[in-house]
């Protein structure tokens, strides 16, 4: 699945949700909710060219195999840890 030039906010819980899927996102706003990104189940996000900010939870939840991959030309700022991903 693509997400392209969007905007989330406000979202409770994650504003991207990959459960054993895989999702690039690209020129996407996301501010103010929960995390940003949740990867559970084997899901890969690879992010780009986006702006997470004020995360109250933090700006991704993954763990084990789950990844968040960034190609490094992110916006990242006040956000809860953690706030460093992987860069491609």
């Amino acid at each position: 699945m693509d997400v392209r030039d969007i905007a989330l906010t406000s979202c409770s819980e994650a504003a991207i949700y990959a459960y054993g899927t895989t999702i690039t996102v690209d020129n996407a706003l996301i501010t103010n909710s929960g995390w940003a990104i949740s990867v559970l189940g084997g899901g890969v996000v690879y992010l780009s060219e986006s702006t997470i900010f004020n995360m109250y939870l933090g700006f991704f939840q993954a763990s084990g195999s789950n990844l968040v991959v960034s190609f490094g030309n992110n916006r990242l700022f006040g956000n809860q840890a953690p706030t460093q991903i992987p860069l491609q």
